[in-house]
């Protein structure tokens, strides 16, 4: 009894099938909300792709403007392709055979959102060109500025050379405050650098006489001092007091070759007598290639 009650329940629900599928389809099947629904959010996507587009157009170029107007107008198009393609579904809806409605609505879908895909891609190759080339411009700024400031960091260091030179060569040499070594007497290393005025005792260049270059007038030169003590023999470098030429003796013009250093006696110090050079004897030039030898003297 079972059996049978259910082989007449199922034929009770074909012939109610049949009868279904016979009669005209309700306006909205399963299948139709869910494809409406992805129409939408696509419509949705490209108005807010659309909005970024715009936005982005406001912020490039105005050669930029007229390469992403058509791009803008496409994908507005393309809107309202979907809007059409979204009405088009709601009354495909209502024919006879629902397979082949929701065929062509896949159909013009997959074509849409092909489309739709292809502009937007065209579009962000476009903007990503713009910004190539906006970044090869800011190099380009950027390696101008590094040459400005390389050139003015050179005439800096030039200008401080000038006026360095400027300075040693209106120096004025100043006299001897202690007795002159004598003849006979060893000379030390250290003595003969002290009339050097850039150089330290240890034979370094001083880079600290160039902490005030460009600070004084064009009459204020360097003061060279040279301190004795008397008890132990010591001789210390110092530079003294700045003050002004005098009229009589004006600088150089600018330009001039500096004047020759004072003769230096046997401490180094400018003045006093000097020390005699040792007479070298010449040794005779060696013989050429097949040069005879000399003939000995009959002594």
């Amino acid at each position: 009894r079972r059996r049978e009650g259910g082989r007449e329940r199922t034929s009770e629900r074909a012939c109610a099938l049949g009868l279904a599928w016979r009669e005209p389809l309700p306006p909205h099947p399963p299948a139709g909300p869910l494809l409406l629904l992805r129409a939408r959010r696509l419509s949705l996507v490209s108005s807010r792709l659309v909005s970024f587009l715009s936005l982005s157009l406001s912020l490039s170029r105005a050669r930029a403007r007229a390469r992403m107007g058509s791009v803008a107008a496409e994908l507005r198009a393309d809107c309202s392709n979907l809007q059409a393609i979204v009405e088009w579904c709601e009354e495909s809806f209502l024919q006879d055979d629902p397979e082949e409605a929701i065929s062509q609505a896949q159909t013009y879908l997959v074509d849409a959102l092909a489309t739709v895909s292809r502009h937007i891609v065209e579009a962000a190759t476009s903007l990503s060109d713009i910004v190539e080339a906006q970044g090869g411009a800011v190099d380009a700024v950027d390696a101008r500025l590094r040459l400005v400031e390389n050139k003015l960091a050179y005439h800096r260091a030039r200008i401080a050379q000038d006026a360095t030179t400027l300075q040693l060569a209106s120096c004025r040499s100043a006299k001897p405050t202690g007795p002159a070594l004598r003849p006979g007497s060893p000379v030390q290393e250290s003595s003969l650098l002290l009339h050097d005025p850039i150089r330290a005792s240890n034979g370094k260049l001083d880079l600290t006489v160039l902490d005030n270059v460009g600070q004084f007038g064009a009459d204020v030169c360097v003061r060279i001092s040279l301190d004795v003590d008397a008890s132990s023999g010591a001789q210390s470098f110092g530079l003294g007091s700045f003050g002004t030429t005098s009229a009589s003796t004006p600088p150089p013009p600018k330009g001039a070759p500096p004047p020759p250093p004072p003769p230096l006696s046997s401490s180094g110090i400018a003045g006093g007598p000097r020390i005699p050079a040792p007479t070298a004897t010449r040794k005779p030039p060696p013989p050429r290639l097949g040069a005879k030898p000399p003939l000995a003297s009959s002594r």
